[in-house]
């Protein structure tokens, strides 16, 4: 299954969002959070690290499953 939108572009999207997310949700006054919080530092790099790896993986069962279908279906895909 081909996606619509590349991984290198979903990765950055999905972390904007929640950085965005944790920006506006923690009061840190008039600093960035994350300097505020270095905890959110780690937290926002633990994420990032997670979307990668899910990514990966994403990549990896597809693989898988393209090499399962039969010669007529990898045409058709």
């Amino acid at each position: 299954m081909r996606h619509a939108i590349p991984a290198w572009i979903r990765i950055p999207v999905f972390f904007m969002i929640i950085a965005g997310a944790l920006e506006f949700l923690v009061d840190s006054g008039d600093n960035y959070a994350f300097v505020e919080h270095p905890l959110l530092a780690v937290v926002l790099l633990v994420f990032l690290l997670l979307l990668i790896a899910a990514e990966f993986i994403l990549d990896a069962f597809e693989n898988i499953m393209f090499q399962a279908l039969t010669p007529e279906a990898k045409e058709r895909y």
